[in-house]
């Protein structure tokens, strides 16, 4: 991919806390969700200086008919959250305790 002048993108959600296989340095993370505990944290992404675009699945995630428990995304949504590029999915707050 690289030598063809694409940059990979990588779905956090299958990243989990294990080491099975280093990630390419160059390689562009898309952050979408933080619905699990085993789940790789965003900050020691960041702190490995990764590359990462937001996809907040709470809010920008897109599913037809809503039939999944998502809802649409809206302009009045965002604004209500107080989206902004930094504001990224958190863990839900059942699973919070668990971290710890």
């Amino acid at each position: 991919m690289k030598s063809r002048g694409f940059i990979p993108r990588v779905w956090n959600d299958g990243m989990l806390r294990a080491h099975v296989v280093p990630l390419d340095p160059d390689v562009i993370l898309t952050w979408w969700t933080n619905w699990h505990v085993q789940m790789r944290p965003l900050a020691s992404a960041l702190e490995a200086d990764y590359r990462v675009v937001n996809f907040n699945d709470s809010l920008l995630y897109y599913v037809l008919g809503e039939n999944a428990g998502y809802r649409y995304p809206t302009a009045e949504r965002l604004a209500a959250a107080g989206w902004h590029p930094g504001l990224f999915p958190q863990l839900p707050a059942k699973l919070t305790d668990c971290v710890n």
